[in-house]
């Protein structure tokens, strides 16, 4: 097959970059409303997630939990793989079925950003995300990071809770300088690293009391300097030694070498693996400008004209790839999820239809949150583009678009999906070009998929001749090489 290229409408350009993936009613509210409007509203702080996908979240018992409850939860303490796995299903849940799809899409690259594996700290992860990252996403980049450095999960991380005067650490605060702030390109010192962890020494989580501590006995005590920082770091108080790594954090995060390595970060996430320098320009200086406000930063990068002529440069990771295909198909669960029995402490989701797709993703790599490495998830095409995960992608697509997995998701609404289309082969297979990649398709890929699909009636299956034609046309558009990109 050849490939068919999509062709440059910018309603879809903008939902293929900012969703994990759309329909055709979305399709419909984006031109309505304009795409500046459409992003305001996405990042509107009191936009609902949607009743259907609050509903599907009410059997989750960690959604609301402090750290000390998920640390005494009987199913978590006896097999804490249930804590992780239950955060996972949470958050493939909201990327399929928010509303609020650009908000879930920049919560993952901030969790990225400052990560932290699921599977390390499973009692402070679930918070990790719902008070580090979450509450500060439509905020500003050094609230967010200030919240990071102190909170459990990545105290437990990156080994804050072994970093004294006497024995210290020099996890955080590497990974501070190199991947949440300045990057090596900024040209920081070994130095700085030790310097940057004398400030954070003495601090660490007490699980059993669920507090932070503050030990001015295993604090270093003494002038620092860090990347031009400088602060004679004398306090001998708790509040302090607290204040001083706040005023740290805050200026590392208020460089300009921050603000480019952000910015770049960000228009990698969204334009290309290699996003133009114009677009970083413009992005870093709205940075600095309001103070590392994230919204803003993300409003300009989607005004700059870089924005929409990246259509197609991004691979989807898997986790776009099945959002692409569920929500494109508007599939549903075939079931509601069930509470989570706490009897069973070996499989505490045990029912769970959402677990085939974290399965899936676990499979191809990209577990939510639990990349093992403090860099997150890659965001460049190599790492995702490989033939044994490309075979995985073709049989999801294909399990999704016929309903084989019917004991976890229904078949898609065909008639709804092609109301008013001719139940023939090619007027099947051309409505549904439109509908997923918004083009006709190239003659030569139409004719092989025409070829195949011709003969799929049989007249004897209970399902319509409009839903048979339409599986094989779904699974086979959805193999074509340009469903990979966004």
């Amino acid at each position: 097959m050849s490939t068919t290229q999509y062709t440059l409408i910018p309603e879809r350009v903008a939902l293929a970059k900012m969703t994990y993936g759309y329909a055709a009613s979305d399709l419909t509210s984006i031109k309505s409303s304009g795409l500046s409007s459409w992003v305001n509203a996405q990042l509107d702080p009191n936009l609902a997630e949607g009743d259907s996908c609050a509903k599907k979240l009410l059997g989750f018992k960690s959604l609301g939990m402090s750290v000390k409850q998920i640390s005494a939860f009987d199913p978590f303490v006896k097999n804490s793989y249930s804590a992780g796995f239950e955060l996972s299903s949470i958050t493939v849940i909201r990327r399929l079925f928010s509303e609020r799809q650009l908000f879930e899409m920049l919560v993952e690259h901030f969790n990225d950003y400052l990560h932290v594996p699921t599977y390390v700290a499973w009692q402070s992860r679930m918070p990790y995300d719902r008070d580090v990252i979450r509450a500060n996403v439509l905020g500003k980049y050094p609230d967010m990071l200030v919240a990071s450095s102190l909170h459990p999960a990545m105290l437990e991380y990156l080994n804050g809770n072994d970093n004294t005067k006497d024995a210290p650490n020099e996890n955080y605060g590497r990974e501070l300088q190199e991947l949440h702030t300045l990057t090596s390109h900024a040209g920081y010192l070994q130095d700085d690293v030790v310097n940057a962890a004398r400030v954070f020494s003495g601090i660490s989580w007490d699980y059993d009391a669920s507090q932070l501590v503050i030990d001015p006995d295993s604090h270093w005590m003494g002038a620092v300097s860090v990347f031009g920082w400088k602060n004679p770091n004398d306090g001998a108080t708790p509040s302090a030694i607290r204040s001083v790594t706040e005023s740290l954090v805050r200026y590392l995060a208020l460089r300009p070498q921050t603000a480019r390595a952000f910015s770049t970060r960000l228009a990698r996430r969204f334009l290309a693996d290699d996003p133009p320098s114009s677009v970083i320009d413009l992005m870093s200086a709205k940075y600095l400008q309001t103070g590392g406000d994230i919204p803003s930063v993300v409003k300009a990068m989607v005004a700059a004209p870089e924005f929409l002529l990246s259509a197609g440069q991004k691979v989807k990771r898997p986790m776009e790839y099945v959002g692409s295909v569920v929500r494109a198909l508007k599939v549903e669960l075939a079931t509601a999820i069930q509470p989570g029995d706490a009897s069973r402490t070996d499989d505490y989701f045990h029912d769970s239809v959402i677990s085939s797709l974290v399965w899936y993703l676990s499979t191809q790599g990209q577990e939510p949150m639990n990349w093992p490495f403090p860099n997150g998830f890659p965001d460049k095409a190599n790492p995702w583009t490989n033939l044994n995960g490309q075979v995985r992608r073709w049989n999801l697509g294909a399990a999704l678009a016929h309903g084989w997995n019917d004991q976890d998701f229904h078949i898609p609404p065909y008639d709804q999906l092609l109301s008013g289309v001719t139940a023939e082969p090619a007027a099947v297979v051309d409505a549904l070009s439109q509908l997923f990649l918004g083009t006709a398709l190239a003659q030569a890929d139409r004719n092989d998929i025409l070829a195949i699909v011709s003969p799929v009636y049989d007249g004897s299956s209970a399902q319509s001749k409009l839903t048979q034609y339409a599986q094989t046309a779904t699974s086979l558009i959805l193999s074509l090489p340009t469903w990979n990109f966004r």
